[in-house]
């Protein structure tokens, strides 16, 4: 790291290293630099992970709310065609019953027109009804 400062004039000299003027400076500036290097890539990280853990959670928040539409929609599906055949059993129910009524009616009229002719006999035989 003092390698950087050749350019300082020395101006102590002890007995294990010499030290030259705005080196101990400029260590503590290189330092603090490191330091906050290093601060800031934890950050970056710590933000990074933060991220990260928002987004599975937001992920699968999305998959939970796919599948219970999903879900909701089979079941949807099912009520429908539950409904559409019990829609289908009443129309033929229906029909059967219109047909049997049209029946019954010819059947009523035919006895009507029966009554008629009977009354028209008895008048004719001089019978009272």
């Amino acid at each position: 790291m003092f390698e950087d400062c050749g350019s300082f004039v020395e101006t102590e000299q002890s007995d294990r290293h010499k030290v030259s003027k705005g080196t101990f400076d400029t260590y503590l500036i290189k330092l603090i630099h490191i330091n906050l290097a290093i601060y800031v890539k934890n950050l970056n990280s710590t933000a990074e992970e933060i991220f990260t853990a928002n987004s599975d959670y937001m992920i699968a928040e999305q998959c939970r709310v796919r599948e219970d539409n999903i879900i909701h929609e089979k079941v949807m599906n099912e009520k429908l065609e539950a409904l559409a055949n019990e829609n289908a059993s009443l129309t033929n129910e229906n029909e059967s019953l219109t047909n049997e009524n049209a029946s019954l009616t010819n059947e009523n009229n035919l006895l009507a027109e029966e009554i008629i002719r009977f009354k028209k006999l008895l008048a004719e035989r001089g019978i009272k009804e």
